[in-house]
């Protein structure tokens, strides 16, 4: 399934330029159009103390959660990790409307040439290797996607498919 993405890796791997992270002017508004959605917004929340990550959208059958963890200073990689956990939020509402069921399911459906297309121009071989090894591979294709949508996406176009996905 993912023959391109493992193919392309080593082919890659000389010439993969790193992620940069970005701060985005309209992350605030991001932020505030996920809670006007329904989302329930923590940044440096007590949990955070506790585990190591950056970020988290969790989802129950009563409450949808964002955590972000800054660690007390805000930075490009926090407007991504935003952007990243926006897109998982966005996963979970295509799911929901479309099936039904409280889980993820990715954005860029049916033509999985173009969603190979969308991870192997956007993420560096090692980034795609280290989501690979950290996740089980049942999340490999909503990870994935969630890390080059927070790179390919602003949080303006994020917030137009938010409000495309969530807020039917």
């Amino acid at each position: 399934m993912f023959k391109k993405i493992l193919g392309a890796l080593a082919a890659l791997s000389f010439c993969a330029t790193p992620v940069s992270a970005r701060v985005d002017n309209n992350t605030v508004q991001l932020l505030e159009l996920i809670q006007e959605g329904g989302i329930e917004l923590a940044i440096d929340d007590p949990e955070c103390n506790r585990n190591q990550y950056a970020g988290m959208y969790l989802f129950n059958y009563v409450q949808r959660l964002m955590r972000i963890c800054t660690g007390g200073y805000v930075d490009g990689f926090d407007h991504d990790t935003v952007r990243h956990e926006v897109w998982h939020a966005i996963q979970h509402c295509r799911a929901y409307y479309t099936t039904g069921h409280h889980t993820f399911i990715p954005v860029i459906l049916g033509n999985f040439d173009v969603y190979e297309d969308f991870i192997i121009n956007t993420l560096p071989s090692e980034l795609i290797q280290e989501i690979m090894r950290t996740y089980p591979e049942d999340r490999w294709l909503v990870e994935l996607e969630a890390s080059a949508a927070a790179q390919r996406y602003t949080a303006a176009e994020m917030m137009m498919m938010f409000r495309k996905e969530c807020m039917k």
